[in-house]
């Protein structure tokens, strides 16, 4: 059984992931988002 599915566009991503941190780390990952810019943690 393959769970596995490529994210190779942000509409790959499950909605229910979207805009949540596991959703960003997709983004980074996969989708070569840049990192976000913080002053503070």
């Amino acid at each position: 059984m393959n769970k596995l599915r490529p994210i190779q566009s942000r509409s790959d991503i499950p909605e229910k992931f979207r805009e949540t941190p596991i959703g960003l780390l997709l983004e980074y990952h996969n989708l070569g988002k840049p990192y976000d810019v913080y002053s503070n943690a």
